[in-house]
């Protein structure tokens, strides 16, 4: 219970209730995989639906699953310049440690013509979908899980849900009760990760990349030489490697000049004597999708839209 009302009844309703977007960007399955990249970054997206001609939901990609497939080949053409001799073994771009440990690679390999082909590539992306006229319960269920839902009516797309979407629609709700624990500090609430995955500046891209991956995080905490907060790199950050860059030079540049030639502001953070209200906002008004929490300029926590949600809607 949250003060004087149950944590369901936050999402009392239907999936339907939520705004639709008002232009939803698909990506057509018959698409090379080169125009879909390119709708992305024109759209300034991470990821979109895929859709068939008759625009039936068949899953999702997003940029990392991109950077994943494209060091996928970096990594075979590697191989294949040394095997020519065209290119020193040494000179060789370690890229294994980003590939999900999974013998259908090879087969995803041979068929890489199409949208579909990325769909998932990263392993971190699995493809989810909720009628329209299911409960708010039911997404929120879906949502403390998976970052996306594809909304269907039968099988075709209505709509495209996000974590972000779905605290928004809560936090309206939220704002006309009175909470009795939304002024509760953060180190008295069950809240966030204290896995936190670090790493310095100088480590390249890639690398950080690798980490969010294997290590199944949101993102990589940068700190500086005494384990200080500097800033974050996520996969919203691959927007800066784009089709019109050198894409390994970016995958190979310090995560420290990257993040300047991004121009990326430092991530907005928290302190342990923060309040629930006060994620709630940054949340929702600064459209992030996780605040740092520090302790002692010391990263000791991670809250992300996907952790708000669990505390609010525990999963069963």
């Amino acid at each position: 219970i949250i003060g004087c009302i149950s944590r369901s009844t936050m999402f009392t309703g239907k999936v339907s209730d939520i705004p639709k977007k008002e232009s939803l960007v698909a990506l057509l399955v018959s698409q090379s995989m080169t125009d879909a990249l390119q709708s992305l970054f024109d759209k300034n997206i991470l990821s979109a639906p895929i859709v068939d001609a008759e625009g039936n939901f068949l899953g999702q990609v997003d940029l990392l699953d991109a950077v994943v497939f494209l060091v996928y080949f970096s990594k075979k053409t590697q191989e294949l310049l040394v095997a020519l001799g065209l290119q020193p073994e040494h000179q060789q771009i370690n890229f294994s440690g980003l590939l999900p440990e999974d013998d259908d690679l090879k087969e995803l390999f041979k068929v890489y013509e199409n949208t579909g082909s990325l769909k998932n590539f990263s392993g971190v992306n699995p493809t989810k979908t909720i009628q329209s006229d299911a409960s708010l319960e039911e997404l929120a269920e879906l949502l403390s899980r998976y970052h996306r839902i594809g909304v269907v009516s039968g099988d075709k797309l209505v709509d495209y849900i996000t974590q972000s979407d779905l605290v928004k629609f809560i936090s309206e709700r939220l704002a006309t009760v009175q909470l009795l624990d939304i002024n509760k500090p953060i180190s008295e609430l069950e809240i966030g990760s204290s896995h936190v995955v670090t790493g310095r500046a100088s480590c390249f891209v890639v690398e950080a990349l690798k980490l969010i991956v294997t290590k199944r995080v949101s993102s990589v905490i940068i700190v500086d030489e005494k384990g200080n907060f500097v800033n974050e790199i996520d996969p919203h950050d691959i927007r800066g490697i784009n089709l019109e860059t050198q894409f390994l030079d970016r995958l190979v540049m310090p995560v420290g000049n990257y993040l300047k030639l991004l121009e990326k502001t430092p991530t907005k953070t928290l302190t342990l004597d923060s309040t629930l209200k006060d994620v709630i906002s940054v949340l929702t008004t600064e459209k992030v999708h996780r605040v740092i929490v520090l302790d002692n300029n010391k990263a000791v926590r991670v809250i992300s839209l996907g952790d708000l949600l669990r505390f609010l809607h525990p999963l069963k």
